[in-house]
């Protein structure tokens, strides 16, 4: 696992869905490990490779997203390995000295508690 030690270092991506009443959604959110700071990047009616990338490069491009310029960085996927999705992003967060890693598990983990809080606050 990777060991943090300021902000924007690692970055847990996830996407979740929501049922409406014109059918699912999808919320794209991303949460810094260090700080717990949390982006919302938007929503999709779908998910596909495409939208992934679109919305990784969002918060690349995110007012709030302030890394260093030469600090490198790691996002991680809640993907199994794709070499269409990996393609996509890595085209997106390469210029910004990004890497990516692929890892379902961790990412859960830590976008677990943003996603049951959401549920919890729109089920009200």
């Amino acid at each position: 696992m990777i060991k943090t030690t300021k902000p924007f270092e690692l970055i847990y991506f996830s996407v979740f869905p929501t049922r409406t009443e014109e059918g699912m959604i999808y919320n794209f959110i991303a949460v810094d490990d260090y700080s717990k700071f949390t982006f919302i990047t938007g929503i999709e009616h779908d998910i596909t490779p495409e939208l992934l990338s679109k919305h990784i490069d969002i918060l690349m491009h995110h007012k709030d997203f302030k890394k260093p310029a030469k600090s490198k960085f790691t996002i991680m996927i809640q993907y199994e390995q794709d070499v269409n999705i990996e393609s996509k992003v890595l085209d997106v967060i390469k210029p910004f000295n990004g890497e990516l890693v692929f890892n379902q598990i961790e990412v859960v983990k830590h976008t677990l508690p943003v996603i049951k809080a959401f549920n919890e606050f729109t089920n009200k």
